[in-house]
């Protein structure tokens, strides 16, 4: 990553925050690096990937697929 890579404010929770701090400082990552790792970890685990369909168009595939389980039985 560079610094002329997209930018973005996020407010977490200090909980939220104390912890991804606590990650980064025990993968010696900076908090920034966490937090990208934390997203990739999450889109690998929904099954996006980059260049994938736009994440509006996505949709949560975990309430999806808990409508489909529901609607199914």
């Amino acid at each position: 990553m560079s610094r002329t890579d997209p930018q973005i404010s996020l407010r977490v929770p200090p909980d939220v925050k104390k912890w991804l701090s606590q990650q980064a400082s025990r993968n010696m990552r900076s908090l920034n690096a966490e937090v990208v790792m934390a997203i990739k970890e999450k889109m690998a685990t929904t099954g996006l990937e980059f260049g994938d369909a736009d994440p509006a168009e996505a949709g949560d595939h975990n309430t999806h697929k808990e409508s489909c389980s529901a609607a199914s039985t």
